[in-house]
């Protein structure tokens, strides 16, 4: 038997990047920040911050297309590249230490990362797409780490660069799942 205990949103704040209009995590954004007017606003990547500082005002005065992905400073990135995943949190009635942060991806997939609890070793999984999710102790940190080595073999480098977004799921005894993914700006699907 499964015991589905808790859903999160998995988003942290978030900010509109005025060029692509993707949802971007203020604490790290990929692509940094400018400054205009009395509005700090915050990228995807380098290029929509580039685009936009070269000229806001086309930016900010284009309507916005209920979320749509406009592309990366011009450019014609995909689609579904939002930052907000809905985690899922089950333990099975039959190893209640094992806990296990599953979403349903834009993909089609259903990834799954499993968390002995008390653990200091995160699981992970790295989806089809391109989207990667640690979920345990230290989650975001194993996240980086790994996509710092995956970096390092260009095997994403159609899909790079990332966005990273950390959020936590709790289990009914209270303890704390930290969970931190990594949302590609251009994923596969």
């Amino acid at each position: 038997m499964v015991t589905r205990l808790f859903r999160s949103r998995g988003k942290s704040e978030t900010a509109e990047d005025p060029v692509c209009h993707m949802q971007v995590d203020m604490g790290n954004p990929a692509g940094g920040t400018h400054e205009h007017g009395d509005t700090t606003y915050y990228f995807c990547s380098s290029g929509c911050q580039t685009a936009f500082s070269k000229d806001p005002e086309t930016y900010l005065s284009a309507p916005a297309h209920a979320g749509a992905h406009r592309g990366h400073g011009g450019g014609d990135a995909a689609d579904n590249t939002s930052t907000e995943w809905n985690f899922e949190l089950v333990i099975s009635e039959g190893t209640p230490n094992v806990v296990r942060a599953e979403y349903d991806c834009v993909c089609g997939c259903h990834p799954v990362a499993k968390y002995e609890l008390g653990s200091e070793t995160a699981g992970s999984e790295h989806c089809c797409c391109g989207r990667v999710h640690f979920a345990g102790a230290n989650a975001e940190e194993q996240l980086r780490a790994y996509m710092d080595e995956r970096a390092k073999t260009e095997l994403d480098e159609d899909v790079a660069p990332y966005i990273y977004v950390q959020t936590a799921l709790t289990t009914p005894a209270g303890e704390v799942v930290p969970v931190a993914y990594s949302q590609p700006t251009r994923p596969r699907k």
